[in-house]
């Protein structure tokens, strides 16, 4: 009768978690569990969770800064500038009036640019300079 138990106890947290039942995962949980796997280096990883947290929660306030960091991963980290230009069309197709938008737009402008060549940022470095 013990073993019976025991066994039982043993097997409902498996079947709950084969089953999906388990502790669900937040936005901000995935978001954060993200950010570590990129910092670590762990690009593929990290943009597998990113691209997760967006279709298991479409509207998370975290959905932008996902996709965004997508196409991020992909530009500066993988060097796969057309993942990395798929990933920020996808941003501004869906968050076209999101604080980022123009940041999306600008890294689609400058895909692949070394930034010491993009002509914007020499002459605000420039600008800057002359002002100290």
């Amino acid at each position: 009768m013990k073993r019976c138990i025991l066994a039982i106890a043993v097997l409902i947290p498996v079947i709950f978690i084969l089953s999906g039942c388990g502790p669900k995962v937040t936005d901000v949980e995935m978001f954060t569990q993200a950010n570590q796997l990129q910092r670590e280096g762990k690009y593929d990883e990290a943009v597998s969770m990113y691209d997760n947290l967006i279709d298991k929660y479409p509207a998370s306030a975290y959905g932008p800064q996902a996709q965004f960091m997508i196409g991020f991963i992909y530009a500066n980290e993988v060097k796969n500038l057309d993942k990395a230009k798929e990933a920020y069309e996808k941003f501004l197709k869906a968050y076209p009036d999101h604080e980022m938008a123009k940041d999306a737009k600008w890294e689609l402008d400058h895909l692949g640019q070394d930034i010491d060549d993009i002509e914007a940022l020499i002459k605000s470095n420039a600008d800057s300079t002359k002002q100290e």
